[in-house]
């Protein structure tokens, strides 16, 4: 990435990609002076995105302890953020809003069908707040999972971790599909908008008295009028696209996760694994209290942020508790618990 360009470029690249314009574009003409205000209000928070991207890549440039400190630091800005993200999808709402307005009341002083009411068509999509959701969610993860490698998890707690990595994939994903869906929505009407701007086709020649010559012909435009379909469908996202990666990706890890967290689950029912003895601190401190000050002290960065909403101890203690009467073959055989299945891991 070093030299082939400025970390803002490269950020606007990223942020295409994924369906969120640099400014505030709306699928109504703009009027005189939008297109100046819309990049005002954007600026601030393109600005705070790459002073926090370039501080990420400075810490993922150094040792894992490091980055496993520093990167739980950093959860602050991306606090911010969210905040201005927030900000930026409620002046979209404001302006969809103002413009259906505007065009209610011109249609009804010209005498033409209003259109529909706001509330029956779907919400502007929250393009800011799904692309920084996801771009947090990544580094929660990787706040995580770096504790594997540096060794800083007891066996006890491996499970509480996968579960809490699940958590995290399961909103990068659906942050992620929502992007795939705006960004769909975007090449749709750019290419309707071609389309409507395209010119008026050429009235067709005579037909000719010879068959070979007009067989030859109708072969012709079937092959352009194919080809012109297979070039529409194509803007849309192909499964190599990005954004298609990214979700098959996060579909992967999220089994994995799954399938560990049940492995845990088994091992320690069949008492494969055992869970810590309890410590000289228990006779002032009970062992539940000691596991909630663990999971608050592990946890304790992601406090900070307004999404995904942190996860509290007795979440995980619901749904990592396993039936007395529950047998280790529905955990290690199924892929996910049925419904008539009475264990709940």
């Amino acid at each position: 990435m070093l030299g082939r360009g400025t970390l803002a470029s490269i950020l606007l690249q990223d942020a295409d990609d994924h369906g969120v314009p640099a400014k505030l574009e709306l699928a109504a003409p703009a009027a005189a002076g939008d297109s100046a205000k819309s990049e005002d209000e954007t600026a601030p928070f393109w600005e705070l995105f790459e002073r926090t991207m370039l501080y990420a890549f400075r810490i993922l440039s150094k040792n894992q302890s490091r980055q496993h400190r520093k990167l739980g630091r950093i959860l602050q800005s991306w606090s911010q953020l969210q905040e201005e993200a927030h900000y930026l999808d409620t002046q979209v709402s404001l302006k969809v809003e103002e413009r259906h307005t505007a065009a209610t009341k011109a249609a009804t002083e010209a005498g033409e069908k209003p259109p529909p009411p706001l509330h029956t068509l779907p919400p502007p999509p929250q393009v800011y707040t799904w692309y920084t959701l996801q771009w947090t969610a990544y580094f929660m993860i990787r706040h995580l999972l770096i504790g594997f490698e540096l060794e800083l998890y007891p066996p006890a707690e491996w499970r509480l971790i996968f579960w809490y990595v699940d958590h995290l994939i399961t909103h990068r994903l659906h942050a992620l599909k929502l992007l795939t869906k705006a960004k769909e929505e975007q090449l749709r009407q750019a290419k309707a908008l071609r389309e409507a701007a395209a010119p008026a086709p050429a009235p067709s020649r005579p037909k000719s008295g010879k068959k070979g010559k007009k067989g030859k012909g109708g072969k012709k435009a079937k092959g352009a009028g194919g080809n012109a379909a297979g070039a529409g469908a194509e803007e849309l996202l192909p499964p190599t696209s990005a954004l298609r990666v990214e979700q098959l990706l996060m579909d992967a890890q999220r089994a994995l996760c799954a399938a560990s967290f049940r492995m845990l689950s088994g091992l320690w029912l069949t008492r494969q694994l055992t869970l810590p003895t309890p410590l000289f601190v228990e006779k002032v401190m009970p062992l539940d209290a000691q596991q909630r000050l663990k999971f608050e002290h592990r946890f304790a960065p992601f406090q900070l942020l307004i999404q995904p909403k942190p996860l509290e101890y007795e979440q995980y203690v619901n749904d990592s508790t396993i039936p007395q009467d529950c047998e280790p073959n529905p955990i290690f055989k199924q892929v996910r618990a049925s419904p008539a299945s009475r264990c709940r891991p």
